[in-house]
């Protein structure tokens, strides 16, 4: 067994690019901040002070209504400490460093795979981060200014895999490890569907670990919550502004309404998921919590494929929800073969370089009124379920060595 000699470092023309990339993302943080008027943070802020009156977080209001799983609240509590002004500045220093420190939680993840062949290179990750910066920083400056949270998404996603990746040996590791997981999940309704990876569980006591801490995280912090919010989501569905021509809007639902003449207001558009969903169940793999340890690349896969559906198939799909790329293409990089790279790129050129701001007004407006940016995210996740199937088998046969 070889020693560490040391930490590795990166050439300095990747250093380099890093930092800019990390000064760009701090920028466009917070310029979106001075530019604007808290947004979306302004339904998470009004709907903890009203939780923490006494009452139901869930209040009718035509725009920025509160639309998340009761347990979201919690978490937002914490900025009524301040004023709005105070936090939603707080809420964008905190979205910035969730932004910089993603990269780094899963490069720590995946510098622990034990059955990666040879010992994860920091410079291929780091060309992964310059990839996924090129495609998705526009998703992430949309997101910054419309104060979302799919970053956060991400992060939690990503913070509980790491801390079943070193304690889940622990019972306190397990639980802390799967409420991260599972508040993940329960964000927003089409997140949600990534938790199906756990139904693969090789043993009956980890499925149940797993759902007991779902079930306790998502009963809290008042079952009877719940049907508030089922009626929030049922009074407001015929708010939402499915204007099926829309190019902020990109999936199968808006797909199904303008080429299907299907209902924007029944489940009918998303049928044009079944067969990815099909593809899905197929290839992912089934597999234990210890395979966190073992090989979290290729849980990492099943998990992102998962989720990517799930946004592919949001009700409402604006741009600013593949701000998950960010996360993704790295993973998927450092997965990928030479050809896989190739599409990678392109299809990050594609959507780094399509935009108006770009290209201009009238040409961006349309590519993407023909869903461009749905169909090359849509490649983009057949690259990750190709991987997510190939990892499993390669998991299954590679040897357990250190990284």
């Amino acid at each position: 067994m070889t020693e560490r000699t040391g930490p590795k470092l990166l050439p300095l023309h990747l250093v380099v690019a890093l930092s800019l990339i990390a000064i760009l993302i701090l920028a466009s943080c917070f310029s979106r901040q001075l530019n604007g008027h808290g947004w979306d943070f302004a339904a998470y802020y009004r709907a903890s002070e009203r939780f923490l009156r006494g009452e139901s977080p869930y209040f009718y209001e035509k725009a920025f209504s509160y639309k998340y799983a009761p347990v979201v609240v919690l978490p937002f509590t914490f900025f009524n400490l301040f004023s709005f002004e105070t936090a939603r500045w707080i809420y964008a220093a905190l979205h910035a460093l969730v932004a910089l420190s993603l990269p780094y939680v899963l490069y720590q993840v995946l510098e622990k795979d034990k059955r990666l062949k040879i010992s994860l290179k920091p410079e291929v990750f780091a060309m992964g981060l310059l990839v996924a910066f090129l495609g998705c920083f526009r998703f992430i400056d949309s997101e910054f200014h419309v104060s979302q949270i799919g970053l956060w998404i991400a992060w939690l996603l990503i913070a509980g895999v790491w801390v079943l990746q070193r304690f889940g040996h622990r019972v306190w590791g397990r639980i802390c490890g799967l409420v991260l997981i599972s508040l993940a999940s329960l964000v927003k309704i089409h997140s949600a569907i990534f938790f199906v990876t756990f139904a693969k569980m090789k043993e009956w006591k980890s499925s149940v670990w797993v759902a007991g801490v779902f079930l306790v995280v998502a009963m809290l912090p008042n079952p009877a919550m719940w049907l508030d919010w089922a009626e929030q989501i049922r009074r407001t569905t015929f708010d939402l502004p499915m204007d099926a021509s829309s190019v902020n809007l990109q999936g199968f639902y808006p797909l199904g309404v303008l080429h299907f003449g299907m209902n924007q207001f029944s489940a009918w558009p998303l049928l044009l998921t079944l067969p990815f969903l099909a593809m899905t169940i197929l290839s992912t793999a089934h597999y234990s919590l210890r395979d966190l340890k073992e090989s979290s690349l290729a849980v990492l896969l099943s998990l992102s494929t998962w989720l990517l559906l799930g946004f592919l198939a949001s009700p409402l799909p604006w741009q600013y929800t593949y701000s998950i790329l960010w996360m993704l293409f790295p993973l998927s990089w450092v997965a990928s073969t030479t050809r896989e790279r190739r599409w990678l790129l392109g299809i990050a050129l594609f959507l780094g370089l399509s935009p108006q701001g770009i290209i201009g007004k009238h040409a961006s407006m349309w590519i993407e009124s023909r869903q461009s940016v749905f169909f090359a995210i849509l490649i983009f996740w057949t690259i990750l379920l190709k991987q997510a199937s190939r990892w499993k088998l390669r998991s299954a046969r590679a040897p357990s060595q250190k990284a």
